[in-house]
């Protein structure tokens, strides 16, 4: 005799996606080509906004940074996950020092060693106050690829976007690479 249970469609879609340990690049990859609304506005995705929002997200700022802790809400399983929800705030560089100086977390300057998932920051050479965080996804010919939130999409406008970073671009040019987070 065989029985069969029958859950509830957000039963199943909860169990589905959390007991296969969906990683970090992987849920960011879910949002590739959310459009958001112009001008920082919100999202086009009603699971994503809702992300953000709970990471912290303000209408009318940048939110590149707000992408990564959301989907560091959504996906990562480590025991130090409210204290390092704690040091992620709406600026790469408030962030990234935090996590530069926690050690929870790994940090490294070498591209080589990156691996998905691991978030990258940058810092833009002409105002040392603002920068750049996104995910990284695989490495490639001259550089890697990234999944970047607050970034130009192929059909225009902004939102949730494939990168790709030259790595002598980063190194020496308008966007300077700081380093890499893993967690």
């Amino acid at each position: 005799m065989q029985y069969f249970i029958i859950l509830p469609l957000t039963v199943v879609g909860f169990l589905l996606f959390s007991g296969s340990g969906g990683s970090l690049i992987d849920t960011a990859r879910r949002f590739l080509n959310v459009r958001e609304i112009q001008n920082n506005q919100g999202f086009r995705n009603l699971e994503l906004s809702k992300l953000m929002y709970e990471a912290g997200f303000v209408k009318g700022y940048n939110y590149c940074v707000w992408f990564v802790k959301a989907i560091i809400i959504k996906s990562y399983k480590g025991s130090n996950k409210e204290v390092l929800l704690r040091k992620i705030n709406g600026s790469s560089q408030r962030t990234w020092k935090n996590l530069k100086s926690y050690n929870g977390v790994k940090v490294f300057y070498d591209v080589s060693k990156a691996k998905p998932g691991d978030i990258v920051f940058y810092r833009w050479q002409n105002n040392k106050t603002r920068g750049h965080a996104e995910f990284f996804e695989k490495h490639a010919q001259g550089g890697f690829y990234s999944v970047s939130g607050n970034s130009p999409l192929p059909k225009g406008g902004q939102g949730i976007a494939r990168r790709y970073r030259n790595a002598a671009k980063i190194k020496n040019g308008n966007f300077k690479l700081l380093g890499f987070v893993r967690l």
